[in-house]
């Protein structure tokens, strides 16, 4: 009995360390988590002939915390330079590798106009202060909105992909040299492309192409398949696309940090309006994020005060209808925003995942209960808007709504 109660106590001393252990690793994971998230811009740009979309989906399980980054950055001459990078390894020291490159990069970005010249100064920076096992794969590019031309420098990086509109060519920009943190003296050169019209541009970390599935890949020449097939539509919906193949062709959790970034010129279709596009993850806590958008979209319109109102409220009511009806329980969901100024109206497209819902149940109640907690949404949008057009399938939910800003 003696030697049983001992050997019960060892059992029970090993679950509590074991225990205690694990409560440890989530709390280190999760201050790394945040530490990463903050090195995240807050917002992608706001260009007048260039629709942008990012989005980063942290890993799941013991690599949660990876050491994927990406950035914007004020160039010369009002260019912008894009910054998407992939530390090696994993954990705290990941994120401190990543934090060091992005704002490295960002002191000297000042003083280096060429792309390649930067890439090599940081590299220098880089390599003094990593250790000798770690190093940094790292694209960056400048981007001329005016002219539509983008110049770049590839330090190991995967490279991007390019989707040509006019001929629905599918084109990888191969250019590159050694991941930053290897060779000191390193030389870079930069690649240089012009955009056209429609033309999008897909930027990518590693863990899209090596994403797993029973030891196999997902691969290049998939990747290059789905952007010919999407890359006629939107960069959000071009990211949600490839975010979902990843994520049906893995067999388990997410083994790395998958960070996305796409941009498209305007096509000439829709050039004299105004297009911005946002995708985040479909949550209750993000429905302010999204009002946000939409109000700075229409702050930059000048849009009339009073008309500004009722469309936040229709976007929030139907924002808030996607993060109850438009989620899952099996799989991570996203929401995508769109906004367009067509003349005089703004079409505001509010499209999530989820498996839909019974429209003619709710079109059917009339007006709702002024008592009831809920009820009101699709009620609130038609009469805040001009035009609300509800499309649920069971691949999600897609909510267009009109309203004329300007006489």
């Amino acid at each position: 009995l003696v030697g049983r109660i001992d050997a019960y106590s060892d059992i029970t001393e090993n679950v509590a360390n074991a225990a205690e252990a694990q409560r440890l690793y989530l709390e280190a994971r999760r201050t790394a988590e945040s530490y990463q998230r903050v090195l995240l811009p807050e917002s992608v740009p706001k260009l007048p002939r260039i629709s942008f979309v990012a989005t980063y989906l942290p890993a799941a399980g013991a690599r949660a915390v990876c050491g994927d980054f990406y950035d914007f950055v004020p160039s010369h001459h009002g260019r912008l330079g894009i910054l998407l990078g992939d530390v090696c390894g994993i954990g705290p020291s990941a994120v401190n590798d990543a934090a060091l490159t992005r704002y490295t990069l960002r002191s000297f970005s000042p003083y280096e106009a060429d792309a390649g010249r930067l890439l090599e100064r940081t590299n220098q920076r880089v390599t003094d202060h990593l250790s000798s096992e770690r190093f940094v794969r790292l694209l960056f590019g400048v981007l001329d909105p005016e002219r539509a031309v983008f110049e770049y420098a590839n330090a190991g990086h995967v490279p991007p992909l390019l989707y040509r509109a006019a001929s629905g060519e599918v084109v990888w920009l191969g250019e590159g040299g050694l991941p930053l943190g290897i060779e000191r003296e390193t030389e870079y050169k930069v690649g240089r492309i012009e955009l056209e019209p429609g033309d999008m541009l897909f930027l990518y970390t590693d863990g899209v192409t090596e994403a797993p599935r029973k030891g196999r890949p997902l691969g290049q020449g998939r990747l290059s398949d789905l952007m010919g097939e999407y890359g006629v539509g939107t960069p959000g919906e071009l990211v949600q696309a490839i975010r979902r193949a990843v994520e049906s062709w893995v067999d388990e959790d997410l083994r790395d940090d998958l960070a996305m970034l796409s941009f498209q010129v305007v096509p000439d279709a829709a050039a004299e309006g105004l297009t911005r596009e946002l995708v985040i993850p479909n949550e209750p806590q993000r429905t302010r994020e999204v009002r946000q958008f939409v109000a700075d979209f229409l702050a930059d319109l000048r849009a009339p005060m009073d008309t500004t109102y009722d469309v936040l409220l229709a976007v929030g009511e139907a924002a808030g209808n996607a993060a109850k009806y438009g989620s899952r329980t099996d799989a991570r969901t996203e929401l995508r925003v769109r906004c367009v100024l067509e003349g005089a109206t703004l079409r505001v497209v509010v499209a999530d995942e989820g498996h839909g819902f019974d429209l003619e149940a709710l079109s059917g109640k009339g007006s709702p209960d002024p008592f009831a907690a809920g009820g009101r949404g699709l009620f609130l949008m038609n009469e805040l808007m001009d035009h609300v057009d509800v499309d649920p399938s069971p691949n999600g939910t897609v909510v267009t709504m009109l309203r004329q800003l300007f006489t």
